[in-house]
Parts: structure tokens; C-alpha cells; sequence
């Protein structure tokens, strides 16, 4: 059973290696893309999807004690049907706001509706769902919180992809995609250069920019977490407002009313 629990978590961590592209990496990145229809495919639709190699994919599955396809497949699916009935009882908005009322404690705000602003999460959860991808750009620190956070919101159906901040292997988002730019004080920010930038920064799509003060760019969507510290209560309130767009996410496009 740990077996089960523990697989997608750590196929996960190899897919999140985003400076680093081997065959191991890509294999564990389409494995993440499909987990949720992996149970309806064959073999041969998975490696025609995918595009990977039969004796590579073989030697990917046979490190996490899977002899075929066939176990990967129910291993996997076992995971997600576990993690899924877990997320959904974990996901009551009504809760979030006494939730909210302890965070606030946390943060600079003065006003509470500042910090617990619904009208701000629901234009986020709208451009999530309207979207095709979310590529997450940013600090590690950051983008390292965000594991159960794209579990989760891909068993809703949404990819939210980490990038690199490499320029020669960041993702260059589609005009489809969201993106999510993390950057605590902006130190990673104002390392990045020209070229991504323009690829990334000023492209088509939509920008959502979660930093510690103010506007480090221009972006359509600001989350400013507003606290003194960057590792702990700024990590706690970053933590939150995952919560939050997943709950309420979860409340608005996929629970069945």
C-alpha cells in the first residue's frame, strides 16, 4: 500500500527536476500529463501519445518496482482515486474564512477583505479554467510548496507545469496558457534576462504575479502575501492562497451542486 500512496509523489519530484532533461525526466512529466486517463489506455496508446520509446519507458516503470504496464497502471490509479476522495473532503469554502480570519494574523494587512478577497480568486479560478496550461516561472523556494497543490489541481483536471528559469530551457507559454510568476522580494525576477522576458513576461497570455509587497511587473492578477518574514509566515500565507484557489476552484467548476 505505501507503494501506492507514495508513487505519483515521487514521479512528481522527477518531473519537477525542470533543469534537467533526460529521458527519465520527460517520461515522468507525460506520465503526470495523462494519470488521471492512464487507466483507460493501452500500452501502445500511451507510447504513440507520448512518444517515448517502448524499452525506455520499460526501464522508467521498472524503478518503482513495476514489472508491466498493467501494475503501473493500477498503481497509479489506485493513487489517484485515494488522493481524489481525500481533496474533495478537504475542500469546504466554508471553512476557508475562519481559516483566513487566523492567516490574516500573519500579514500586514489592515483590512481583512484585503487579504481574503473572493473577487480576486474567482477571476484566477476563471482563467484557470478557461486555460489550456499553468506554467509556474520563479523562486524554488516558492515553487517547492507548490507540489500537493499540482497534485491536486491536476486530479481537477488542470495541468500547472513548473518551468525553468534558464532561458534556453524555460517553457515559452502559449497564448492558451496562464502564467504564474513567483518572486518573494524580486531578487529572481530581476535576474532574468532579455530574451525570456520577452518570451515570457510580455507574451499573449495571461499573468498572475504572487511576490511579497507590490507589483514587480506588470501582470493582470497581483496575490501580495504582505508579510516581514519571507520564510515563514510568507510561506504559510503563500500556502494559504493555494488552498484557497484549489477550495474554491473545486466549489465553483467541479463539485456537483
Amino acid at each position: 500500500m505505501i507503494k501506492n500512496i507514495t508513487l505519483l509523489d515521487s514521479i512528481l519530484d522527477v518531473a519537477n527536476c525542470v533543469d534537467i532533461n533526460d529521458n527519465n525526466t520527460y517520461i515522468a512529466r507525460k506520465v503526470i500529463e495523462n494519470c488521471v486517463w492512464l487507466k483507460d489506455m493501452s500500452l501502445e496508446d500511451f507510447l504513440e501519445t507520448t512518444n517515448i520509446n517502448g524499452s525506455q519507458f520499460k526501464r522508467f516503470y521498472k524503478l518503482y518496482d513495476c514489472n508491466n504496464f498493467s501494475i503501473l497502471k493500477e498503481r497509479i490509479g489506485l493513487w489517484c482515486d485515494i488522493r481524489k476522495e481525500q481533496v474533495v473532503k478537504q475542500c469546504q469554502w466554508q471553512k476557508q474564512e475562519p481559516l483566513a480570519r487566523v492567516i490574516f494574523n500573519l500579514t500586514n494587512y489592515n483590512d481583512f477583505n484585503d487579504f481574503f478577497n473572493v473577487e480576486l480568486i474567482d477571476r484566477i479560478c476563471k482563467q484557470i479554467y478557461q486555460s489550456k496550461r499553468i506554467i509556474m516561472y520563479g523562486a524554488m523556494g516558492l515553487l517547492n510548496l507548490t507540489h500537493d497543490f499540482q497534485i491536486d489541481m491536476k486530479l481537477f483536471g488542470k495541468d500547472f507545469i513548473r518551468s525553468s528559469m534558464y532561458e534556453d530551457k524555460a517553457l515559452v507559454p502559449q497564448k492558451d496558457d496562464f502564467v504564474w510568476l513567483f518572486s518573494m522580494m524580486g531578487r529572481t525576477m530581476n535576474m532574468v534576462g532579455t530574451t525570456m522576458r520577452l518570451k515570457i513576461f510580455n507574451g499573449p497570455c495571461k499573468k498572475l504575479l504572487i511576490t511579497q509587497h507590490g507589483a514587480l511587473l506588470e501582470s493582470d492578477f497581483l496575490i501580495s502575501l504582505n508579510t516581514d518574514n519571507d520564510y515563514y509566515e510568507g510561506q504559510y500565507v503563500f500556502m494559504f492562497y493555494l488552498d484557497m484557489i484549489k477550495t474554491r476552484y473545486y466549489e465553483l467548476y467541479i463539485k456537483e451542486n
